[in-house]
């Protein structure tokens, strides 16, 4: 009787260590489950916040960019002795300055190349090497409005003799942003593609068909 007492006291004793084991490695699976659930988040909210501050760097920049924009075209608008209403405007692809003025026609130029080398200017001397969130663009009694709706009218025309014919045809020369429209609707269309050729300011865009 006491062996059989003494087995079964063993048997117990063994039983209540394998369950004490077995509760310590659970406890620590938690502790380390836990620690590495707390690394994840700490990553995870350190790469929100990178994210965030990238972010906002961009729309400090961007910002940054505008007033020097601003500033030079006001002291240029100053030295040519015109006076116009500068405002800033925000589309969904592009921040705008728009300039308004009695003397615009002299701001635009002969098929806007005044306004496109005050554009150059900008893009050249004063957001250069800049990585924007927005294309920053100067527009001047919204001349680039009128002539983007006369590019879609010519694009879509020129999509229609491409189907038609079935030959490659060639636009206009036009600045990176006019190509960046035509492009866009270009691929939107679905039944030709585009490339663009040339070195600027003679840079083109020709369609073919799919």
């Amino acid at each position: 009787m006491d062996k059989i007492a003494k087995k079964e006291c063993e048997k117990t004793e063994k039983t209540i260590k394998n369950q004490s084991k077995t509760v310590q490695n659970d406890q620590k699976m938690n502790e380390e489950q836990v620690i590495s659930n707390s690394s994840f988040a700490s990553q995870s909210s350190l790469e929100c916040t990178k994210i965030t501050q990238n972010t906002q760097k961009q729309t400090d920049l961007m910002e940054e960019n505008i007033q020097k924009s601003l500033d030079f075209i006001e002291n240029l608008l100053k030295a040519m002795e015109i006076d116009a209403k500068i405002e800033v405007k925000e589309t969904e692809k592009a921040k705008i300055i728009e300039i308004s003025s009695e003397d615009s026609k002299y701001l635009i130029g002969p098929h806007g190349e005044t306004m496109n080398a005050l554009q150059v200017l900008v893009n050249n001397f004063i957001t250069q090497g800049s990585k924007l969130s927005k294309k920053l663009l100067i527009d001047i009694d919204n001349y680039r409005d009128k002539q983007l709706e006369l590019l879609r009218n010519k694009t879509k025309a020129a999509i229609e003799k491409c189907v038609q014919t079935a030959k490659p045809v060639s636009l206009d020369y036009m600045n990176a942003y006019e190509r960046f429209i035509v492009h866009e609707i270009i691929m939107n269309d679905g039944r030709v593609i585009s490339e663009s050729y040339g070195k600027e300011p003679r840079r083109f865009v020709k369609i073919f068909l799919k």
